[in-house]
């Protein structure tokens, strides 16, 4: 089956700005064909997948310092809010506040706030 030939969906998904249309059009395949291909392979539907890759990206580029709009819209989200209600679902916190906690946790500040 082609499916085999993907090294690496994430890499495909990201390529296609987490759009499910642009995924199956890189396999070359319809669309429903790739629903169904993730639903029989791997147990998931397809926007399910690319939703929680999207927003598991989004946890590494608020690892910087980005603002919360410029990462929505670099992960192809119309609105900031909508990101920020999706990634709170997802992950617990808003955007804003896992940015700080991340900051905050960051070895690399702590390194710099002892003098070391």
């Amino acid at each position: 089956m082609w499916s085999y030939k993907i090294y690496s969906w994430p890499c495909l998904a990201r390529c296609g700005r987490y759009s499910s249309a642009k995924l199956a059009q890189a396999c070359g395949i319809s669309q429903r064909q790739l629903q169904r291909h993730f639903r029989d392979v791997f147990g998931l539907k397809l926007q399910e997948w690319l939703n929680h890759l999207r927003l598991d990206d989004a946890k590494h580029l608020l690892n910087g310092d980005r603002m919360v709009k410029e990462v929505a819209f670099s992960l192809g989200f119309k609105k900031s809010n909508h990101f920020s209600r999706e990634f709170k679902k997802a992950h617990g916190l808003s955007p804003e506040v896992f940015a700080k906690t991340q900051y905050l946790c960051n070895p690399q500040f702590e390194f710099e706030i002892f003098g070391h």
